[in-house]
């Protein structure tokens, strides 16, 4: 779990989206994070962090997440492990 979260390429805060250097021309990544500031948008911030808080220990499987996951594959399709 920890691990899966600290493998991330990728962190949503409110608007403010981080990518790892190497990953910032990843449309996947990108279009992933933005499906998380449209969740700060709708839950807002603290709500929001409070959920995930909440969520953690079922990372990735937890609702944001899979929501996130969801939107993505609306555009790319499913992952591929």
């Amino acid at each position: 779990m920890g691990n899966q979260l600290s493998n991330a390429h990728g962190l949503t805060l409110n608007k403010a989206i981080f990518i790892k250097q190497n990953y910032w021309r990843n449309l996947r990544l990108i279009v992933h994070e933005l499906a998380h500031t449209a969740q700060y948008e709708r839950n807002g911030g603290l709500s929001l962090l409070n959920q995930f808080i909440i969520e953690y220990p079922d990372y990735p499987h937890g609702s944001l997440e899979r929501e996130a996951i969801a939107i993505e594959e609306k555009f790319f399709g499913p992952r591929k492990f």
